[in-house]
């Protein structure tokens, strides 16, 4: 199957319960959630960028890749509004696979071969969360977001659920991140997800 690919790079995971560790990124083209929903999204997803490694790419040339660092993240975008069954398969026992997903899109029956994170947008589908590994709240939480209640529920549910401040394209904003942090103190069942590569000026 042939995947169009914006860019793939690596580089040190800068969020979640994964934060520091070595991946190849590979971030699909498109969003069914899109830009309108997130306007504040600080991410290029329109378009294949070639001089950030972007092309359309067969699974063989995406795992390959992958084997510099042997862990591959699957982003977007919206990485499920691609069939991402042949990557998964070909990566069994070969890499760690991580995807981050806006959880609107069906989640594939393939659980066991992937670390699943979901920030949640506009239209969540329970199951997406039900099968969430780790979860991320956007702060301040725009209008149809989840809101701190959803993260509480969904952290007594067990569930790793972050906060995470909507940040600058290139730097954190540091009013958002002062409203992760005492909501933290106020629950501290919650953790805190800062985009560390805004921090260390990585991509």
């Amino acid at each position: 199957m042939i995947y169009p690919v914006v860019e793939m790079f690596d580089a040190l995971q800068g969020e979640g319960i994964h934060t520091g560790r070595m991946m190849t990124f590979c971030r699909f083209r498109g969003c069914s959630v899109g830009k309108k929903v997130c306007h504040f999204c600080d991410t290029s997803f329109e378009r294949i960028l070639p001089w950030y490694g972007g092309g359309d790419f067969h699974e063989e040339y995406i795992l390959d890749r992958a084997g510099r660092t042997g862990s591959l993240c699957l982003t977007g975008g919206e990485p499920f509004d691609h069939d991402l069954t042949p990557i998964l398969h070909g990566a069994r026992q070969k890499l760690n696979v991580f995807i981050e997903t806006s959880g609107t899109v069906p989640i594939p029956d393939v659980f066991e071969l992937f670390w699943l994170t979901v920030s949640p947008k506009p239209g969540w589908r329970a199951d997406a969360l039900k099968r969430a590994d780790e979860v991320k709240v956007l702060v301040p939480a725009p209008e149809g977001f989840p809101t701190l209640g959803n993260a509480l529920d969904w952290a007594c549910e067990h569930k790793i659920v972050y906060l995470q401040p909507i940040n600058d394209r290139y730097a954190l904003n540091q009013n958002a991140l002062k409203m992760c942090i005492e909501l933290i103190k106020e629950h501290p069942i919650l953790r805190l997800s800062v985009q560390m590569q805004k921090v260390i000026g990585s991509r």
